[in-house]
């Protein structure tokens, strides 16, 4: 995780960047509060020709494929992963320092409503393990990497999944 997260660090932090100075942005520190990240969920960029709009929460489901002509352990094999809102929050939750987390009702830009660069990384990853969880052929950096994709809109969840499950045909030249 610790790698896929080094790699994927600059492109996370100018998404984050991005979102503070869009009109998705409550407020004017560069902290995320709740209330952006659940309207991030629902609209990750601002979508044209090359990223399309795309939902972060909901469920996917793709074929196993294989390059093997006529692979008969792929016959009606399907591989899902799902991501619902009720996770996001308890992720953004979880990515929250102890020391900053109380009992009763928060200012609405308090330590207790807000993830620094470094909180929102840990939610990411968080929600990327939970998201893709049922494939078991990812390993938590593979899906964390897939997770950061379909946020950037640079590829959908099911040619994430496709990508690592695919049964390849190795040549033996």
């Amino acid at each position: 995780v610790r790698q896929a997260l080094s790699t994927y660090r600059p492109k996370l932090k100018a998404w984050y960047t991005e979102l503070q100075a869009s009109n998705l942005s409550t407020d004017a520190d560069d902290k995320m509060s709740f209330d952006e990240w659940l309207k991030a969920l629902r609209h990750p960029h601002e979508p044209n020709a090359s990223r399309p709009h795309v939902e972060i929460c909901g469920e996917w489901e793709t074929e196993q494929l294989s390059e093997i002509t006529a692979d008969p352990s792929t016959h009606g094999v399907h591989i899902k992963c799902r991501l619902s809102v009720p996770t996001c929050k308890a992720a953004f939750m979880d990515s929250q320092r102890a020391d900053q987390l109380g009992v009763g009702q928060a200012a609405t830009n308090s330590a207790q409503t807000t993830l620094a660069f470094d909180e929102f990384c840990e939610c990411v990853a968080r929600c990327a393990v939970s998201k893709y969880f049922a494939v078991k052929q990812m390993d938590n950096g593979a899906k964390l990497a897939a997770f950061v994709k379909n946020l950037l809109g640079e590829m959908s969840e099911e040619d994430c999944i496709r990508e690592a499950t695919t049964i390849r045909a190795v040549r033996f030249d």
